[in-house]
């Protein structure tokens, strides 16, 4: 576990906790800032995939790091969480505070904290914790981590995909007092899609922050039923497929 062990509030490795700002500020003022950068990053992971689509979208150049070569060299007390990004040499942690800093860069005004704790602390764990407690879902949710689908198709009783989920609700309940109880899925769908209104995306005539962050958040989960079930039901269809229009294709 990553330990704080400095009088500015960071963690041993001197970077930033989850949820708390890098000490010292970021340099980040344009694109040209964003040198040399490297992203922490697993498969399949919807706060992953935020931190490169926002990138390639941009065609901000990136290159990957897997979780076993960012532990390399580690110890007891560092960072090693996905995601972390790498800017200049520069580690800084949490999908959440990475598009916080990366937002007033790539889209020119601050980011839409309201929206963005909503997609962060309230879809994406809904999504997975439905996903996990669902066996209709098992059979596509395997193949992530590189089971053929026939194990949760006949054998997911035996998987610890609703224990998983059981942690995760568990977890989140811990920041109600913050972001309010976590609510189903369907209804922060429902809400994004309200506020789509009849504009193509979000934002307007072109994806926002929002627009990409809902989108990638989505999108590596997008074989799984209860996923599909979520565009349909809440009618997000016709946005999802502009997005995927505007988006650059990236693999999970």
């Amino acid at each position: 576990m990553a330990t704080l062990s400095r009088h500015d509030g960071m963690l041993r490795d001197g970077t930033n906790p989850e949820g708390i700002d890098p000490v010292p500020k970021l340099g980040w003022n344009t694109t040209q800032d964003l040198v040399d950068v490297k992203v922490v990053s697993m498969s399949y992971s919807p706060p992953c995939a935020k931190i490169r689509y926002h990138l390639a979208f941009h065609k901000v150049p990136f290159l990957v790091v897997t979780p076993a070569e960012f532990k390399k060299g580690k110890v007891d007390g560092d960072y090693t969480k996905v995601p972390a990004i790498f800017v200049g040499g520069r580690q800084v942690n949490d999908s959440y505070v990475i598009i916080k800093h990366l937002t007033p860069v790539l889209y020119g005004a601050a980011v839409d904290e309201e929206w963005e704790q909503k997609i962060t602390y309230g879809l994406q764990l809904a999504m997975e914790v439905e996903g996990f407690e669902d066996s209709r879902n098992y059979a596509t949710i395997v193949t992530f981590g590189g089971f053929p689908s026939f194990v949760g198709r006949f054998f997911w009783f035996v998987l610890p995909l609703g224990r998983l989920a059981k942690r995760i609700r568990a977890g989140r309940a811990e920041k109600n007092d913050r972001f309010g109880p976590l609510r189903a899925a369907k209804e922060y769908t429902d809400e994004f899609r309200s506020a789509v209104g009849e504009k193509p995306f979000f934002a307007g005539e072109q994806p926002g922050c929002v627009d990409v962050s809902f989108y990638a958040t989505l999108v590596t989960w997008e074989p799984v039923p209860c996923v599909q079930d979520l565009l349909e039901g809440s009618d997000l269809l016709g946005w999802w497929q502009r997005m995927k229009g505007a988006m650059p294709a990236l693999g999970p």
